[in-house]
């Protein structure tokens, strides 16, 4: 840092004692308190439906919903996998649903 070149041992102490100085110091910050920046909100009851627990039967809805073909992933399952196995991967795929937004 500082311009300096570091080699060998010294760059992870390096690289740790710069992040330290950043977020390891209580920095001067100030409250923001601007009414007029966010002038449109959800009103209560949008906003809880929004963060509710979701049901299996809304998890599978919602998958079955997708093309069978529709963004496979990298190791090569489609929805029409999942579909076609829900009765084996079912609830093993709603427990990832409810860890990822959970």
């Amino acid at each position: 840092m500082n311009n300096v070149d570091h080699e060998g041992n010294s760059v992870p102490r390096v690289f740790v004692q710069h992040y330290e100085h950043y977020l390891g110091n209580e920095g001067d910050t100030t409250a923001l308190n601007n009414p007029t920046l966010f002038t449109k909100r959800l009103d209560t009851g949008i906003r809880d439906h929004m963060v509710r627990p979701v049901s299996n039967e809304e998890i599978k809805l919602s998958m079955f919903s997708i093309g069978d073909n529709r963004a496979p992933v990298p190791d090569g399952y489609s929805f029409a996998f999942f579909k076609n196995s829900w009765e084996v991967v079912g609830n093993d795929v709603c427990i990832a649903v409810r860890e990822f937004f959970y």
